[in-house]
């Protein structure tokens, strides 16, 4: 079900087609001086298989996140520009390379023991598990599980002069002109988190002559401590402040990896397996006027769980440095505001798969949705205005 806007009834709505994918392409940002740091995984070959589902699926819109690498973002937009003519790429930076370029010119006495094993200490600082016995390495491992992420994150940032190595991974395609593009940074990080630029990459298309909706992409914060539940709260408070805002003009669909349990595997004492919702899904989104587009069509999570994350998979385990000890989770959503009616949503498993069909290309599945978009008021200058102060068109 979906409410039109005020002063447009009888006009036709648009069917409008979108999918979003969590692509893990770290490429040249997760190398060091040629070494690999566990973040990198065969980005090269994955980026070019990437481009060829994409063409094969070709939804109206599509969004991506965890495009760290921007020579495989510019690699990504070229490649697509005869399909997707409308773009919108979010803030890049240079990597692991900047970050200890940083910390040279701001601790040369730091970066001399950094230069010698700065690809084990990422591993060691990054994964969950490490089996290099390294004594730096050691030493980082049991500051970490002694102090927490956040703050071994916090004195990295501030011994190497507040760098943001990575930007924000966003990227945002559509057939469909659009008429303003917008980034806002989020408003609040946590862990490691500080050394990204993340943010709502934005734009507002036009449908038709008498039709424009607002899409939206992110990737918020991930982790389970304090300091990252209180940073995702914040900025999912943020964008549906931001939603809510443009709904009142054109409606708004807001796509990404939401990094909260949306539906999860949990185990009862008595070994049971319930699927469902986490209470932080509930108070981020169940009250909010905003549709979760596969709830909407299959709102039974335990016929149709609608899993994304796929702990299980190659890159999941060679990113944490062993095996992963997570349930599969839906993070990946697909949001509608009033005056969006959901016609179809789907997990898209087997057209992101690897050329031998044995995993994903990414350790998330790509999501998609048809979308049924009523008619909407011209997108105005007040309109731009009302979303922030940090908003800005290129």
């Amino acid at each position: 079900m979906s409410i039109a806007l005020s002063g447009l009834a009888g006009r036709q709505p648009t069917t409008l087609s979108v999918g979003f994918y969590n692509t893990h392409l770290f490429g040249s940002t997760g190398k060091f001086d040629g070494q690999e740091t566990g973040l990198h995984f065969c980005d090269d070959e994955r980026a070019d298989q990437i481009e060829l589902k994409m063409r094969h699926c070709l939804p109206d819109v599509f969004g991506l996140c965890e495009v760290w690498d921007k020579a495989q973002a510019r690699r990504l937009g070229c490649g697509l520009l005869d399909v997707y003519p409308s773009q919108h790429t979010g803030p890049s930076a240079g990597g692991i390379g900047d970050l200890v370029a940083h910390l040279r010119r701001a601790r040369p006495r730091l970066a001399s023991l950094v230069d010698h094993r700065a690809a084990d200490i990422v591993k060691a600082i990054g994964q969950t598990r490490y089996q290099e016995e390294g004594r730096t390495v050691g030493l980082m491992k049991r500051l970490k599980n002694l102090v927490g992420e956040n703050t071994i994150a916090w004195v990295l940032h501030q011994l190497a002069g507040h760098p943001v190595p990575w930007g924000s991974g966003l990227m945002l395609f559509s057939r469909y002109p659009m008429i303003a593009r917008f980034f806002l940074k989020h408003p609040k990080v946590a862990d490691y988190e500080r050394f990204a630029f993340k943010g709502v990459l934005g734009a507002i298309l036009q449908l038709s002559p008498e039709s424009f909706v607002t899409v939206m992409v992110t990737h918020l914060q991930e982790g389970t401590s304090p300091a990252a539940v209180e940073a995702r709260v914040a900025q999912a408070r943020q964008i549906l402040q931001v939603s809510e805002a443009i709904s009142e003009v054109t409606p708004v669909v807001v796509m990404g990896d939401m990094n909260v349990h949306a539906d999860s595997v949990l185990v009862t004492g008595a070994n049971n397996i319930v699927m469902g919702p986490s209470a932080e899904y509930d108070r981020m989104f169940a009250h909010v006027g905003m549709i979760d587009s596969y709830r909407a069509v299959y709102p039974h999570a335990a016929q149709h769980p609608g899993f994304t994350y796929d702990p299980t998979h190659p890159m999941a385990e060679a990113f944490a440095g062993g095996r992963v000890a997570e349930p599969p989770m839906r993070l990946d959503l697909i949001l509608a505001s009033k005056g969006v009616e959901v016609l179809k949503s789907r997990v898209l498993v087997d057209e992101f798969r690897d050329p031998q069909g044995s995993f994903g290309l990414s350790d998330h599945h790509a999501v998609g949705a048809a979308l049924s978009v009523h008619p909407s008021h011209p997108a105005s200058e007040q309109l731009l205005q009302r979303i922030s102060h940090n908003f800005y068109t290129s």
